[in-house]
């Protein structure tokens, strides 16, 4: 195994770094191909190493995001699915000098990385759920309402025409939303075997779990989150989904079941209960800073 080294990739090419000398190797960089015995996705753009423990100390994981095509589980495949961005790796014998394992399926790469990816990705769904959130914030005070906010509000709120109260209240629950996302990872986790993409303890945790990244796209999993803080900070028991008997992207969906119970027709749920709904949050922060009704989430897999 050769220790005492760090690796640095960018592009075709890597850089060593010699922790003893406290500098880097002379002679580089070198493209990583050649050097790294490796092809094809594996000898670019490489976005980050592991090195193994143990009984895989001399081994290397080189992890890659590429662009591929899975179905609605996440799962590659070769026609017939979405076009998404998703992980790679493969593993790097450093004593034989070769790729011994190459793993190119991303559900298989969640799935055997235990919580690594799905934290991964909640990095960049925090962040682009707060630029939602944001635009939320900057639309909902405005006096009076644009027309672009009015029709939000009567897409996911149920009013045309809201008044003061319905209007603060909104705008006091993005605030807490805001706050929540702010807070993570506090009170937050990844949990093995969790069935969904994530669920929400009142007050208490949040977890998410495989499904966060293999179902859920980039907005998905930000829809996620703005839905899951919603459920931490002011959870009523009301969660109807965006999509239960809606029309979304052009296609009909049936009504949510939960736990049983089949849900109403997202459109008919009164103001009170879309007040404490989260999805009407998740959908009216995508709508307000979209500029459209976008509902990603569970009806819009993958994006």
């Amino acid at each position: 195994m050769k220790s005492g080294f760090a690796y640095f990739f960018r592009g075709p090419d890597y850089m060593r770094f010699d922790w003893p000398a406290n500098a880097a190797s002379a002679g580089y960089p070198k493209p990583i191909g050649p050097n790294w015995h490796t092809s094809g996705d594996f000898a670019h753009d490489l976005d980050g190493e592991i090195t193994g423990l143990r009984a895989f100390g001399a081994k290397a994981y080189l992890f890659r995001t590429v662009t591929t095509m899975v179905n609605r589980d996440g799962r590659r495949t070769s026609s017939g699915g979405f076009v998404v961005n998703a992980p790679i790796y493969c593993r790097y014998d450093f004593n034989r000098e070769v790729v011994d394992n190459t793993v190119t399926d991303p559900a298989d790469v969640v799935g055997q990385w235990n919580g690594l990816i799905p934290l991964l990705d909640a990095g960049p769904a925090i962040e682009l759920a707060l630029d939602w959130i944001g635009g939320a914030e900057t639309a909902a005070p405005a006096t009076p309402l644009d027309p672009a906010t009015l029709t939000a509000f009567a897409h996911h709120f149920m009013t045309l025409s809201p008044d003061t109260t319905v209007v603060s209240t909104v705008r006091d629950r993005l605030r807490q939303i805001r706050e929540r996302l702010t807070e993570l990872p506090d009170r937050f986790r990844w949990t093995a075997d969790l069935g969904f993409a994530a669920t929400t303890t009142p007050g208490t945790l949040t977890e998410i779990g495989n499904e966060f990244s293999t179902f859920h796209g980039p907005n998905g999993r930000a829809a996620a989150l703005i839905h899951e803080a919603s459920h931490f900070r002011f959870d009523a028991g009301v969660d109807v989904p965006e999509w239960s008997g809606e029309v979304v992207a052009g296609v009909q969906q049936g009504p949510a079941v939960i736990n049983g119970v089949t849900m109403p027709r997202y459109s008919t749920i009164p103001t009170a209960d879309a007040l404490v709904n989260p999805s009407s949050y998740a959908a009216f922060a995508q709508e307000t800073a979209l500029g459209e009704d976008t509902r990603f989430g569970a009806a819009r897999p993958q994006l």
